[in-house]
């Protein structure tokens, strides 16, 4: 199950005053035209978005790269953004290139880390060659595809994955059983057109059972789910022998699943 949400504002920017998109969500264009209003001014980073985003790439260290060396292991961020998941793998001296679709917030991660690779480029056709990394990730990221382009860009992710590699896709909207019963609620009261006023179809939600289905059809197999609390706190992992492996969860929360390619 696949449904699109609505937003009215993020990190204080009115979602509505970007430039409309050519396609149903937002895409390169708002993004652009965000991060300009954003970074207008160099504003403070959040202390509690920093910390948030920093238990991400502690995780992605220790978890998803636990053995690799970091002088020869090869990782992609693809979304980067303002890079703030990736300061403690720089910091711990990984080779983290970033991706991103539009120049701004690649001048700005460029400005903070000139050593990183910062490419500008689209997750479903990402120009590098096959079997060039490690670890390939992205982090709130997925809300922008559809389901095909999700599937394309997970196709893309295991094309430039080096034999025994790692894809990685950390969601944060997530659609738990909760969210599931109230939209069918509002849909059948005839709510949920009215809800949605004065905001902008924003993403995509997504179950677990769809990250999974989408990396099957994507040539990808699932290895583990991760379950991480609102502020990115680490709480459950299912293995794919469990039971609710595919299940959408009971409650919020941000998902994590690690997928290897299904020819491995």
């Amino acid at each position: 199950m696949e449904q699109v949400f609505y937003q009215r504002e993020w990190q204080g920017i009115r979602l509505a005053e970007l430039p409309p998109e050519h396609a149903d969500v937002a895409g390169p264009r708002s993004y652009a035209a965000f991060y300009d209003r954003l970074l207008a001014h160099e504003p403070a980073i959040p202390a509690n978005r920093l910390a948030h985003k920093r238990r991400i790439g502690e995780w992605l260290r220790d978890e998803v790269l636990r053995g690799q060396r970091p002088e020869t292991a090869r990782v992609l961020s693809i979304g980067a953004g303002l890079g703030l998941v990736e300061r403690p793998l720089w910091e711990h001296g990984y080779q983290v290139d970033v991706l991103e679709c539009e120049e701004r917030s690649l001048r700005y991660v460029r400005a903070r880390q000139p050593d990183a690779r910062a490419m500008l480029g689209d997750a479903r056709a990402i120009p590098c060659a096959d079997a060039t990394y490690d670890v390939v990730y992205m982090v709130t990221v997925d809300y922008c595809f559809s389901r095909s382009d999700y599937r394309r860009a997970l196709a893309e992710m295991g094309r430039i994955l080096r034999p025994g590699g790692r894809a990685v896709c950390v969601c944060m909207s997530n659609l738990a059983w909760p969210a599931m019963m109230t939209r069918a609620l509002r849909t059948l009261l005839g709510r949920a057109k009215t809800d949605a006023r004065g905001q902008v179809a924003w993403g995509y939600l997504r179950t677990v059972g769809d990250h999974i289905r989408a990396a099957e059809a994507a040539g990808l197999r699932s290895r583990q789910v991760y379950l991480f609390d609102p502020a990115h706190r680490l709480r459950a992992v299912r293995e794919p022998s469990a039971w609710n492996f595919r299940w959408p969860t009971w409650h919020d929360a941000v998902v994590g699943v690690v997928f290897e390619r299904a020819s491995e």
